[in-house]
């Protein structure tokens, strides 16, 4: 796949900051100041790794894996779903060391966001590590969100979750199953339901 070092740079863009796409992997970013900012509808992402999902049956999901994603200083603004590390699909990626600060004025403001691809195993075998995370927005806001993944390690983290309304969660496992979380410095805020690590339809965790 396609190999990249990107470091350095400051990058302000609209909806998308840096975007590594159809399985990318093999890549480093590092150092990086990015800042998106975007009113208008849709979600917008500070850096986006995207799987390929399937086009032919039968055929193996091309995902994103064994990026590393480190020290990288990341914002995004604007109304709601905004998101400031989005990886679809991935495998043994690492994200360590950035700091990561995603606000909104509607819902969904998430700082690290795995997710899974149609008929694909999910995002497994993946570390996010020393992070700080804050998030910011109306409700339904997560520090870490992780939808139908396995074997992922989420450890030292620094974790704000902040919302003006309710269910505002520092780490979110969705059917996800043998994952880790250790050491974690998480604090929750909003009128009610703020959880510090919430498993759902989960096990083994």
């Amino acid at each position: 796949g396609l190999i990249l070092v990107h470091e350095d740079s400051q990058i302000i863009g609209n909806k998308r900051g840096i975007q590594l796409i159809q399985g990318s992997s093999g890549n480093t970013l590092f150092n990086n100041t990015i800042s998106t900012t975007a009113e208008a509808p849709g979600p917008s992402i500070g850096i986006n790794v995207s799987g390929s999902p399937i086009s032919v049956p039968g055929s193996p999901t091309i995902s994103p894996n064994s990026n590393i994603i480190t020290s990288n200083h990341i914002s995004t603004f604007g109304g709601a779903d905004r998101t400031g590390i989005f990886i679809t699909a991935g495998n043994s990626n690492i994200i360590t060391f950035n700091t990561i600060r995603t606000s909104g004025l509607g819902i969904r403001n998430r700082g690290i966001f795995f997710n899974f691809l149609p008929l694909s195993s999910g995002p497994s075998f993946n570390a996010v590590a020393n992070n700080i995370i804050h998030t910011n927005g109306a409700r339904l806001n997560d520090g870490i969100l992780i939808i139908r993944g396995s074997f992922n390690t989420i450890s030292a983290n620094t974790i704000r979750t902040n919302g003006t309304a309710d269910t505002n969660r520092g780490i979110t496992f969705q059917r996800a199953s043998n994952n880790s979380v250790t050491g974690n410095d998480i604090a929750t805020a909003g009128t009610f339901t703020n959880i510090g690590v919430s498993f759902r339809n989960s096990f083994s965790n």
